[in-house]
């Protein structure tokens, strides 16, 4: 039995082999550690673009359910999050494999799962920004400002400003990404 039937949640083998096998690692947990730690470098972001990893944790955040895995969403995230900071590649399939909405449907499951205040979900919505921000700062030929401003990226942004007010971040992250998505491309 691996971890993630421990964890109570259900992944399909097809998700999870092909993150053990890019991690030479056979829990998921470890999987991700050793997967956010290699896509910190160029090189490594390029490899497992090559390996398609990035598609793969997109269907493990569609698969995962909270509040049963929030540490699991968290990682997730994070790892997409290095994925995509200056990996065109992999900024692209995020675009093509609909990271927007996934990323509105973790939010909005986090928001639905557990009392909106819990420092775990200003983690995962903090995370989920950094993110948005990695792909957004890619450059015009990305699809990203017409996302964000479809009714998903709305009510990502929606959920992101009532968590950002919350929680009292007093970052110039969340004024770069708004300013990066509606100012500097309209």
């Amino acid at each position: 039995m691996d971890d993630a039937t421990l964890l109570g949640i259900c992944v399909p083998k097809n998700i999870l082999q092909p993150l053990f096998n890019a991690s030479n690692s056979s829990t998921l947990e470890e999987s991700f550690t050793r997967l956010i730690e290699t896509a910190r470098g160029t090189d490594g972001r390029s490899d497992l673009a090559s390996n398609n990893i990035l598609t793969i944790v997109i269907q493990l955040c569609q698969s995962l359910s909270c509040p049963f895995s929030h540490h699991l969403v968290l990682l997730s995230l994070k790892l997409i999050r290095n994925l995509c900071a200056g990996e065109i590649i992999n900024q692209n399939t995020f675009i093509e494999q609909d990271g927007v909405g996934v990323v509105a449907n973790v939010l909005s499951s986090i928001a639905i799962a557990s009392d909106s205040n819990s420092s775990s979900n200003y983690g995962i919505v903090r995370m989920g920004l950094q993110l948005l921000g990695n792909v957004s700062l890619a450059g015009e030929e990305q699809r990203l400002f017409g996302q964000m401003c479809s009714d998903q990226g709305l009510a990502i942004l929606t959920e992101i400003i009532k968590t950002v007010s919350a929680a009292r971040f007093e970052k110039d992250w969340l004024k770069l990404l708004l300013s990066r998505i509606y100012l500097e491309e309209s």
